[in-house]
């Protein structure tokens, strides 16, 4: 974003862009809290400074899914500035409805699952299971659409769908019963496995087959996993 905002300042004499990084750590509390931070400045605040001078806020960019975009869009709404949400695809219902509406530039839930129901029956994997992080908005947002649509289709068979509650006290073990729940399976095909999990979940759930191999419980390359953005984690695996 940095190096855009630089090559729009060299090629416009008219423009000048600038920007202002807030780290989230992912966290609603933490965002909530930055922005509650910048829009009200110890002594004065940051936008009657930019008032003063030939200055403005262009828009704010929110990182993150679509309830980390949302609590910026409700914090800056009464500012009417636009706010770009590039990784959030929540459904209409998690969306703004009053301007200014932010731009979302992700695909959206239903387009990401009805890729995943694309690919499988593109591949003729007609049986599949999809463990799902339970978050009410978008990973389960997501399963909701492929269960709904798997139920009306005639070539592909959902054989079992494991929720990981979104604050499950040990979620290692939960993720260990999953899987072996997953391995009691002896339908043909039950091994394409569609993990909708946030990054930090599949890297977990990689240490636990991980576990699992060397106890002699999963044998490598049991399972076919597919996986939505997290890309980083199969470098972890492999």
């Amino acid at each position: 974003m940095l190096l855009i905002l630089l090559q729009v300042n060299r090629n416009n004499s008219h423009l000048s862009l600038a920007a202002i990084a807030l780290d989230t750590c992912g966290s609603i509390v933490k965002t909530s809290r930055d922005i509650s931070n910048f829009l009200n400045h110890q002594e004065s605040s940051l936008f009657e400074k930019l008032n003063n001078t030939d200055m403005s806020i262009v828009a704010l960019l929110a990182g993150g899914d679509t309830e980390l975009a949302g609590t910026v869009t409700d914090a800056v709404s009464h500012l009417e500035v636009a706010v770009l949400a590039p990784q959030a695809g929540g459904p209409p219902s998690q969306r703004k409805r009053y301007a200014p509406y932010p731009l979302q530039l992700a695909p959206s839930n239903a387009v990401r699952a009805a890729c995943v129901l694309a690919l499988l029956h593109h591949l003729q994997w007609h049986c599949f299971s999809v463990i799902y992080h339970q978050d009410a908005v978008e990973y389960e947002d997501m399963f909701r659409y492929v269960e709904k649509h798997a139920a009306s289709s005639l070539q592909l068979e959902l054989t079992s769908g494991i929720p990981i509650p979104l604050a499950s006290a040990n979620v290692s073990s939960l993720l260990r019963s999953s899987l072996r729940m997953l391995i009691s399976q002896k339908a043909e095909g039950t091994r394409v496995v569609v993990l909708m999990l946030p990054r930090e979940r599949v890297e977990l759930i990689f240490r636990v087959i991980k576990v699992l191999e060397q106890e002699g419980q999963i044998a490598p390359g049991e399972f076919t996993w597919i996986m939505l953005g997290s890309e980083e984690s199969i470098n972890y695996r492999y």
